[in-house]
């Protein structure tokens, strides 16, 4: 080679040098968009500057994915014996969902840094935002094995068992980190204090209440008494007294219930629960309150629920209830499902208390992410409300877009419900509800232990009654929030609170179309005692 030729090629050299010194400048001092374009301009120039291919990684790591990944493939192919490229394709990997893909990628971690904390921990914390939460586990008791005195190591199993519901061996993990770190203690302490809560027996007073703008309102009190956790299984028993009124009347029932809590994997749950709910069917006077009902199939005017009786005459009835519910979502969170089926008394209103009237209900929901944070979502409930005069179907469909990038999402959601008939009974049966909404979600926790969950949604909504052609399209609202708080480690204060503005309940049944919204709002509190 000519020294033309050597001279060029150094030149070139030193150029390429100052670039990627310019672009680490403007990394170290935060510049991210800068440096995010002085490193994409080294590639352009040498894509084998395996330096800018890392960097560049990790800039783009956030925003787009695919593209970190193909940069960090390229940095391991150019640099072999890194163990930390793998470390970091792996993490990219798992956060992109191919939880295979980056255990592969940690064994070559692995292979060439097999006795290196962040190998066995990183591979550890991978599966744990992968939500492989049992891979997990066994990936931190693997590391501890070898490393018995990593306080964090300790620290950070002890939370995997928590989620997977082993609150007897996270506490042992939490004592063993106190054990290693005195200077920590107060705060590993206050953490075994709050698992030692959710592992103790409990027992949960409620009191609550509702109102819409039908002039309906409804009064609850009562409580719930759980084992404590029996390996992995709770059983509890539930009870409550509910009275529902307008103003003139009211009627009230008992309800109560033995069940089993159960969840032989972290992620699969069983409920199954079972009991007896007692209604006051005393006759309500059809001479002081009417309740309009909907027009025949021919169109011909049918006469107001009511039926003429003495006031004051007791008629408990009793029905057996339950439910039974399980949930499931697979290793990764790529799908999830819920299926449950119960029976229920409805009490929303004193009218459907004394007719002693039923919910048989059955429903399926799919969860599947499409792709990164995209989620596709289908739901399905069937059900049958009915008491010894008249039994009436209802079936809901509904279905689901949702971009869910952390602990927050957002919702696109379209549902139909229909019945069967016009019903005879106290609530309206529409032929066909549409409601379309767009909504959003968020789940935080506070360093405290406090947990908020907010659900907000609007949207339209369009009702056909089956004597007129369906309404034009309305405004639907709905906002819910639930707060849990713990007081001192083994007592919580919890508070949930729901409002709707709708032409139409799609849960609680209405006793008719509303001429404007039909609004609603409830509130409950709630104290969580562990002892």
């Amino acid at each position: 080679m000519s020294l033309v030729a050597l001279l060029s090629v150094s030149t070139q050299a030193s150029a390429q040098r100052a670039s990627v010194l310019r672009a680490d400048s403007s990394y170290a001092i935060g510049e991210r968009e800068r440096a995010e374009r002085e490193y994409a301009e080294v590639l352009a120039v040498d894509p084998n500057q395996s330096h800018a291919a890392f960097r560049l990684a990790q800039l783009r790591e956030k925003r787009d994915i695919s593209a970190a990944i193909a940069l960090y493939r390229r940095y391991v192919q150019l640099q072999p014996r890194d163990a930390w490229g793998y470390i970091a394709l792996g993490d990219a990997l798992g956060r992109a969902g191919d939880v295979s893909a980056a255990s592969r990628a940690y064994d070559d971690a692995l292979r060439l840094a097999p006795n290196e904390r962040d190998v066995h921990v990183g591979r550890a914390r991978m599966l744990a935002r992968a939500m492989h939460t049992d891979a997990s586990i066994e990936a931190y008791e693997q590391y501890l094995v070898r490393t018995p005195r990593d306080v964090d190591a300790w620290r950070e199993l002890a939370a995997q068992r928590r989620r997977a519901g082993q609150y007897g061996e996270a506490i042992s993990d939490l004592e063993r980190a106190r054990s290693l770190d005195t200077a920590q203690a107060g705060v590993i302490t206050k953490d075994i204090g709050r698992v030692r809560a959710l592992a103790r027996a409990t027992v949960e007073p409620l009191a609550g209440g509702s109102t819409d703008s039908d002039g309906l309102t409804t009064e609850r009190a009562g409580a719930t008494v759980t084992s404590p956790l029996l390996g992995r299984a709770r059983v509890f028993a539930s009870g409550s007294a509910d009275r529902a009124g307008d103003g003139s009347v009211s009627r009230g029932a008992q309800m109560g219930a033995i069940g089993l809590l159960y969840r032989p994997l972290a992620q699969l749950r069983f409920e199954l629960a079972g009991g007896v709910a007692r209604a006051d069917r005393s006759f309500i006077d059809s001479t002081t309150t009417f309740i309009p009902r909907p027009n025949g199939p021919n169109g011909r005017p049918r006469p107001p629920i009511g039926v003429t009786t003495v006031r004051g005459v007791s008629n408990v009835e009793s029905f057996p209830v339950g439910r039974a519910r399980l949930s499931w979502r697979n290793p990764g969170d790529a799908v999830a499902v819920d299926v449950r089926g119960g029976r229920q008394l409805l009490d929303a209103s004193p009218y459907l208390i004394a007719q002693g009237v039923l919910r048989d209900e059955a429903s399926l929901s799919l969860d599947v992410r499409l792709a990164g944070p995209v989620r596709a979502r289908g739901f399905a409930r069937l059900a049958s409300i009915h008491n010894a005069d008249e039994s009436n179907g209802r079936k809901v469909l509904g279905g689901a877009l949702a971009y869910v990038p952390g602990p927050w999402e957002v919702t696109l959601r379209a549902q139909s419900m229909t019945y069967d008939a016009a019903s005879t009974l106290a609530y309206f049966a529409p032929r066909y509800v549409r409601t379309a909404e767009a909504t959003s979600y968020i789940e935080t926790e506070t360093e405290g232990g406090t947990t908020f969950a907010i659900d907000l949604g609007a949207g339209g909504q369009q009702v056909a009654d089956w004597t007129t052609a369906a309404g034009e399209w309305s405004p639907s609202f709905h906002a819910w929030a639930q707060m849990l708080m713990p007081l001192t480690p083994g007592l919580s204060l919890g508070s949930e609170v729901e409002a709707y503005s709708s032409r139409v309940s799609t849960d609680a049944p209405g006793l008719s179309l509303s001429a404007d919204q039909w609004r609603y709002g409830s509130l409950s509190v709630w104290l969580r005692v562990a002892f």
